[in-house]
């Protein structure tokens, strides 16, 4: 039996104020994941729920900073 690979849209996960706060951390951990995104739309992009926890965690670092 296997699970199929759940995904959720990056839409689903940022609000409209951490997209725009954090555009460009974003967009490169899209790029450096490999992960394809449409740069005019990235709150439909789509990523597994791990991924969307490691993007969460490197926003909330970045915070820190």
């Amino acid at each position: 039996m296997t699970i199929s690979n759940l995904t959720v849209q990056l839409g689903e996960v940022l609000n409209a104020e951490l997209f725009r706060r954090y555009d460009e951390d974003i967009r490169n951990f899209l790029i450096f994941n490999h992960i394809a995104f449409d740069a005019g739309n990235l709150p439909v992009t789509e990523l597994t729920h791990r991924q969307a926890k490691e993007l969460l965690e490197e926003l909330a670092a970045a915070q820190d900073e």
